[in-house]
């Protein structure tokens, strides 16, 4: 079942079963991860709602050969130290398991060479940030371990 606002309009065009789990190895901490794609490469993102991009691991940016000159413009992000690195506007889909799909395109941080190493010591993820959930609608259900969303604007 979808969720609809109280006049029955549709809140939520598709929805998707996440992980409430570690990120990574040696993560205590539980955290909801969500499949997504980005330019079609299946990936489980974390999502943090204060991250202000979605974040790139050094390893799917590296699959998704991108070039620095065709970057939005070359960003700082401080996370347990400070990164360096290029924003760039990818297709990232939310993929549903019931509904429809949604893609969105997002503002990625992808980390330059110089912040890859830290990254892979650090074993961060790849994080789901506002630069992708600042531009849906969104609900998360602990009850079924269920992630809705929708497209702003839309019901």
């Amino acid at each position: 079942m979808m969720l609809h606002y109280a006049d029955c309009r549709s809140f939520a065009a598709g929805a998707a079963s996440y992980l409430y789990r570690p990120a990574v190895a040696g993560d205590t901490t539980a955290r909801i991860m969500l499949p997504v794609e980005i330019n079609r490469i299946p990936i489980l993102a974390l999502v943090d709602t204060g991250a202000p991009y979605v974040v790139c691991t050094p390893e799917i940016a590296e699959s998704l050969n991108l070039d620095p000159a065709l970057a939005l413009e070359a960003a700082e992000l401080a996370w347990h130290g400070k990164l360096t690195g290029h924003l760039y506007l990818l297709p990232i889909t939310l993929k549903a398991e019931r509904g429809e799909s949604l893609p969105v395109n997002a503002t990625v941080f992808v980390p330059d060479a110089a912040s890859a190493a830290a990254w892979a010591y650090e074993r961060r993820p790849f994080v789901l940030g506002l630069g992708c959930l600042s531009k849906i609608r969104f609900a998360v259900d602990f009850e079924d371990d269920t992630f809705y969303f929708g497209r702003l604007g839309q019901v």
